[in-house]
């Protein structure tokens, strides 16, 4: 799936607030760093796409996961 501009840097962004040791696992595709998953999706390489879809599918389910909080 080929996500537009605006989710890849609203991505970017959550990355950007990590701390830069953070690592992070992807599937079958390995472990990067934030920086590389940052350049992944500048890229709009497979990992780049993968972490893009990860990060909006928590995203959207965020609002349902805390009315179970309340």
């Amino acid at each position: 799936m080929d996500f537009d501009e605006t989710a890849s840097e609203l991505v970017i962004a959550r990355l950007k607030a990590m701390p830069p040791n953070v690592k992070f696992s992807i599937g079958n595709h390995g472990t990067y760093s934030r920086d590389q998953l940052i350049a992944a999706v500048k890229d709009r390489s497979d990992v780049g796409q993968a972490m893009v879809e990860m990060q909006l599918n928590y995203l959207r389910k965020m609002p349902s996961l805390s009315e179970n909080l309340v």
